[in-house]
C-alpha cells in the first residue's frame, strides 16, 4: 500500500510539474485515452451487422454529447460503408464532421471528444467488450514469451513496407543492408531467443505459486516471523495482472504488452527464492559469526603471566 501510495503520488507530481512547464508555451498537455480507444474498437469489425448496430445504438443512448454521438454515428457509417475504422482515417472523417467551419482541425477538442466517446464504451464495458478483452488477456497468460520477442522483430521489420511514411529511418544502422527476412531470422540464429519457446505465463505462475508455499512453510518450520514479505510477492504479481488487463480494456493487445506481468511475477519469484535461502543460511552465519567471540572469550580466561 505505501508503494502505491508514492506510485500515485509520483504521477500526480510528474503531471501538474508537467502543466506547470507548458502554462507559458503553446503546448497543452491533455489525455488522449480516446485515440488510443479507437485500436480497441477494432472488435466491431468481428460482430455480425446486426449486432454491432445494436451495440452502437446502446453506446449513442449512453451520452448526452451531442459530439459523442455524432462520432458514434460516423463509426456505424464507416461499418456501413464497409471501410473498418483505423485510428487514422476515422480522425480525418471525424474533424470536419465536428468541426465543420475550423479551417485547421482544433485537435485538442477532437481529442476531447474521442476521450468522451472512449468513456460511453468504457463505463461500464459494454459485454461485447469484455468477452473480447477477456478473450486477449486469457490469450496472454498462455502466450509463449519468446512470441513477446518476436513481435518486437516483427514491428522492427514494419519500416520494410512503409519506407515512404518513415524516411528517417533509413539511415539508422538496423535497417542498412538489411531486409525483413533477415530481422525476422535473427530469434531462431540464438538460442536464447528461443530457449523459453514452451515457456508460458501460465507455467511460470504454478512454479511461483509453489515457491511462495515453501516460503510461508519454511518460516513456519523455522518459527520465524516474515512480515509483509508474502503480500508484498502477491501485490506484485496483482498488480503485473491489472495493468495487462487494463491494457486489454483499453486498447488492441500486442504481445509486448504483457511485458509488466512477466517482470512482476519474476521479480516476485525472486523475493520468493531469495527469502527462502535466506531462512536457511541465516542459522549457519549467526554460528560462523558466533565462533571468533568465543575464542576471545576462552582466552580472556587464560590466567596473566608475568
Amino acid at each position: 500500500m505505501i508503494a502505491i501510495a508514492i506510485g500515485v503520488a509520483c504521477v500526480a507530481v510528474a503531471n501538474s510539474l508537467v502543466q506547470r512547464l507548458a502554462r507559458k508555451t503553446r503546448f497543452h498537455p491533455h489525455s488522449r485515452i480516446g485515440y488510443t480507444f479507437l485500436w480497441r474498437l477494432q472488435f466491431l469489425n468481428t460482430l455480425p451487422p446486426a449486432q454491432r448496430v445494436a451495440l452502437l445504438e446502446k453506446v449513442r443512448d449512453r451520452t448526452h454529447s451531442q459530439e459523442t454521438r455524432q462520432l458514434v454515428t460516423l463509426l456505424g457509417q464507416m461499418h456501413d460503408e464497409g471501410a473498418a475504422p483505423v485510428a487514422s482515417s476515422f480522425t480525418q472523417r471525424a474533424a470536419p464532421v465536428l468541426f465543420p467551419r475550423e479551417a485547421m482541425v482544433p485537435w485538442e477538442k477532437l481529442d476531447l471528444a474521442l476521450n468522451q466517446m472512449a468513456f460511453a464504451f468504457l463505463l461500464p464495458p459494454t459485454p461485447e467488450h469484455l468477452h473480447v478483452a477477456r478473450a486477449e488477456f486469457l490469450a496472454a497468460l498462455s502466450m509463449p514469451v519468446t512470441d513477446i520477442i518476436d513481435n518486437l522483430f516483427e514491428t522492427t521489420g514494419y519500416f520494410f513496407d512503409h519506407k515512404d511514411e518513415m524516411p528517417a529511418c533509413a539511415g539508422l544502422v538496423t535497417f542498412r543492408n538489411a531486409t525483413v527476412d533477415s530481422i525476422n531470422r535473427i530469434p531462431t540464429q540464438h538460442l536464447y531467443f528461443h530457449l523459453w519457446r514452451g515457456l508460458s505465463y501460465n507455467k511460470v505462475l504454478v512454479i511461483w505459486f509453489v515457491t511462495l508455499l515453501v516460503f510461508v512453510a519454511s518460516a513456519r518450520w523455522k518459527k520465524v516471523s516474515i512480515g509483509a514479505g508474502p503480500s508484498f510477492a502477491i501485490a506484485l504479481v496483482g498488480i503485473g495482472l491489472l495493468m495487462v488487463a487494463s491494457a486489454c480494456l483499453i486498447s488492441g493487445f500486442l504481445p509486448r504488452y504483457a511485458f509488466p506481468m512477466w517482470h512482476l511475477l519474476l521479480l516476485s519469484t525472486y523475493i520468493n527464492v531469495g527469502a527462502i535461502a535466506d531462512l536457511f543460511t541465516a542459522p549457519s552465519l549467526k554460528r560462523s559469526m558466533q565462533l571468533p567471540i568465543s575464542k576471545e572469550k576462552s582466552a580472556g580466561q587464560l590466567p596473566r603471566l608475568g
